[in-house]
């Protein structure tokens, strides 16, 4: 059959295809074409529905795109860096150089978790099979009407910059050290992103076909940078100090900024990617390389002393630089983690994960799902059965006759332990060690 136009695949507006992951190409026969997820007049959305359009007559082979259609958009110049920031829209439209083969598992965590790390996720446009930019950030999870949007965006802009106003009172003549502090970095940089996610509900409100040029840019590496760095900062404040000042300003600084970033995480609709948080990686980087200035410099703080924070402090270069490993490779990648997961629980909750819009759109593209998940199963249960043999083994475990069983006793073992379990207890009690090694030096950076 002859090469399809990537329009009549059904591109629409939120980036689905009617395509196939298959190398070869099918034989031609009729297949019901899926709307685009649509949001009903309540909320959200919960399905996507067949629509009566016209029917496939071929799948063409590779991906998203065929490369052997005529009129297909050319690749990219340069590669995929040569278009990091896409077009001034935010919107890529052209053949990306890793499409993903979107797969039903047994565990979609993981798989979606593993697709994460392909090349072009690290974009801060919309990929084609991501929803178009008016439902990310037009809609909300309880509703698709952009009225309410704004009015919610609103609420957490105004209550960020508030806390901010909050934090300026009380320095006095010490003003000059409100800028050296990793809290009020990452204050602004929130405000920054509420204001210009307020901005891009309001253009999705006015009903503009493309957003400014370069706001969607802007926003996603601003949220990149405020997701993951407010939550750190409200929980080193929370282990350094226990919240021993309560104030109202105190708190909404280290507190109230930790739980807007996750309640607009879970009530927009905005995707999320782990490669983006690159710029979060970044952020907490350039601030790292401030606390050597400040040191150097002997700026110094409002308390007299030369260090920002006792656990930066440079006087002791192995610990400052341990302290700033332990929040570079452990912590910062763990709430990075946390928000992805977050964002994949509320996609998940109303069928519209990219794999969700993708099977659907592609009902038949993956004929032995059914044999692959049963393989995935025997997979997964097939090493604990091995250890739990092992376990038994060792122990000299043996079942009791059925008339014990009414006891509560079904089982009983010669012995207790054995080197298995006492290698698991080793490697558990070395990891026991080193958090407590890690709380005890985060302890020290926010203790005054």
């Amino acid at each position: 059959s002859a090469a399809v136009n990537p329009q009549h695949l059904g591109i629409n507006s939120m980036g689905s295809a009617q395509c196939c992951c298959s190398d070869q190409r099918l034989p031609v026969r009729p297949l019901p074409q899926y709307a685009p997820y649509q949001s009903d007049s309540s909320g959200a959305g919960l399905a996507l529905r067949p629509s009566p359009a016209s029917v496939l007559h071929a799948l063409p082979s590779h991906n998203f795109f065929s490369p052997k259609a005529p009129d297909a958009p050319p690749a990219v110049a340069g590669g995929f860096w040569g278009s990091c920031c896409g077009p001034p829209s935010g919107t890529l439209s052209q053949d990306l150089e890793s499409q993903p083969q979107f797969r039903r598992s047994l565990l979609p965590y993981c798989m979606d978790l593993g697709d994460e790390f392909r090349s072009e996720k690290m974009t801060l446009c919309i990929l084609p099979y991501e929803r178009n930019w008016l439902k990310q950030y037009g809609e909300t999870m309880v509703s698709s009407n952009p009225t309410s949007n704004v009015i919610l965006k609103s609420v957490f802009a105004c209550a960020m910059i508030y806390a901010q106003i909050l934090s300026t009172f009380g320095w006095g003549s010490k003003s000059m050290f409100y800028g050296i502090y990793l809290t009020y970095w990452t204050l602004t940089v929130q405000n920054a992103y509420h204001l210009a996610n307020l901005g891009m509900a309001l253009q999705a409100f006015c009903g503009r076909p493309l957003p400014l040029p370069y706001s969607l840019q802007a926003t996603t590496a601003l949220r990149a940078i405020a997701e993951p760095c407010a939550l750190i900062v409200s929980m080193l404040y929370a282990l350094g100090t226990h919240f021993q000042d309560r104030s109202l300003a105190n708190v909404m600084v280290h507190g109230v900024n930790g739980a807007v970033v996750l309640l607009d995480a879970l009530l927009g609709r905005q995707t999320s990617r782990l490669a983006n948080n690159l710029w979060g990686f970044a952020y907490f980087l350039i601030y790292m390389m401030w606390t050597v200035l400040h040191y150097l410099l002997q700026i110094g703080n409002q308390y007299g002393e030369r260090c920002i924070y006792h656990g930066f402090c440079w006087d002791d270069p192995k610990v400052a630089s341990l302290n700033f490993l332990l929040i570079f490779t452990i912590i910062m990648p763990m709430t990075s983690l946390l928000v992805w997961s977050l964002v994949w629980v509320r996609d998940c909750v109303i069928s519209d994960t990219d794999r969700h819009r993708y099977l659907a759109a592609n009902p038949l593209h993956d004929p032995w799902g059914g044999c692959r998940m049963c393989f995935q199963c025997c997979c997964c249960v097939l090493p604990c059965l091995c250890i739990g043999y092992a376990v038994w083994f060792e122990r000299g475990c043996q079942l009791l006759p059925r008339s014990d069983w009414k006891k509560g006793s079904f089982l009983v073992c010669e012995h207790e332990g054995g080197p298995l379990e006492s290698q698991a207890e080793a490697v558990f009690q070395q990891i026991v060690v080193m958090v407590r090694s890690g709380l005890n030096g985060l302890n020290k950076m926010e203790a005054r």
